[in-house]
């Protein structure tokens, strides 16, 4: 049963109860004294003003710990804090997609461009969270598994709060634009490296 349905069922009823309780009759004229039911227009409802709930990951969190030897541990120390900070970027981010309003709003874009602006950021920071040259050392070769696995986690959650963002807005277009205007502000730059 459609909306509208249960708004006229509900019109009717009431009507029904109006009538009884105060003893209406039909008008000498013979029409009815009910109300006209057609002419009630469903009222939509308001948009919401609440913020939407956190976008949680959609899988547990890796674990953040990789087997190194003892000269491998401050490397371990440098991609745990990198990767702590981007989580932590992250999780911030997933508490603050906008509320629900019109793009065609300044206020309105102004908060999902920001929103979009740091989505690209933190995009860009996963990007780069890498080794440049392939790791040969076994301890290498673990952090960067262990940057990796985190990386591919908080990459699926970004695309996730993306989602409901646009979900959000309700404008498809307007936000792919901004989502395209702020990964342009946000560059990956091609170098090239001489690995040993």
């Amino acid at each position: 049963m459609s909306r509208e349905e249960i708004l006229k069922r509900r019109a009717r009823f009431v009507s029904a109860a109006l009538l009884l309780a105060t003893g209406c009759t039909r008008a000498k004229d013979g029409a009815s004294a009910l109300p006209d039911t057609e002419a009630v227009k469903p009222v939509p409802p308001p948009p919401s003003t609440a913020p939407p709930a956190k976008v949680r990951p959609g899988e547990p969190r890796p674990i953040l710990d990789a087997k190194v030897s003892a000269a491998g541990e401050p490397k371990l120390k440098v991609a745990k804090d990198e990767i702590e900070k981007s989580f932590a970027a992250i999780d911030k981010l997933a508490g603050s997609v906008p509320v629900a309003c019109e793009l065609g709003e300044k206020s309105c874009k102004e908060r999902f461009r920001a929103f979009a602006d740091e989505a690209a950021r933190i995009r860009d920071d996963l990007i780069g969270m890498h080794m440049r040259c392939p790791p040969k050392a076994p301890d290498d070769k673990a952090i960067e598994n262990l940057r990796e696995e985190h990386r591919q986690f908080m990459l699926r959650w970004l695309i996730a709060i993306e989602k409901v963002a646009g979900e959000t807005s309700d404008a498809g277009a307007e936000w792919e634009k901004l989502k395209h205007e702020a990964a342009e502000a946000h560059p990956q730059p091609c170098l090239k490296f001489a690995c040993p």
